[in-house]
């Protein structure tokens, strides 16, 4: 990997020509690099763009390279995870991983548009982008 200059520092970007062809799907990533380098994906754990725009690095004491995850979609594909778990990977407080997915539960529960919601599941995966 090189490093880019950029107006929010140094971006970590693929070496060589195909830095443009960043993938659209999520089919184009899978079998991509680990680490993955692109921290403008959505699904990118190293940073965050609030709705009001400002950007937020959700591990400042870390490069993207040094992280054991990057993707949320790599996180949810390995299955369920304890609180413990999902708060040592997203360096938060169990507790605050409670309180979202607390959160999430009753917005879905509330959310017609998902119907409705088994007692009987105990996982569910959801963006953690909508709720923080």
């Amino acid at each position: 990997m090189a490093n880019a200059g950029g107006p929010l520092g140094d971006v970590l970007v693929p070496d060589g020509s195909d830095y443009h062809r960043k993938p659209k799907r999520r089919s184009e990533c899978l079998d991509g690099p680990r680490p993955c380098p692109w921290v403008s994906c959505r699904y990118h754990l190293y940073l965050d763009i609030r709705a009001d725009g400002v950007l937020r690095i959700n591990f400042p004491d870390r490069d993207p390279h040094e992280m054991a995850f990057t993707c949320a979609l790599d996180m949810a594909n390995d299955g369920p995870r304890t609180l413990d778990q999902v708060a040592g990977l997203l360096g938060m407080s169990r507790e605050r991983v409670r309180q979202i997915e607390e959160k999430v539960l009753h917005r879905m529960k509330r959310d017609e548009r998902l119907g409705a919601l088994s007692r009987d599941e105990d996982r569910v995966s959801v963006g953690l982008d909508d709720l923080v």
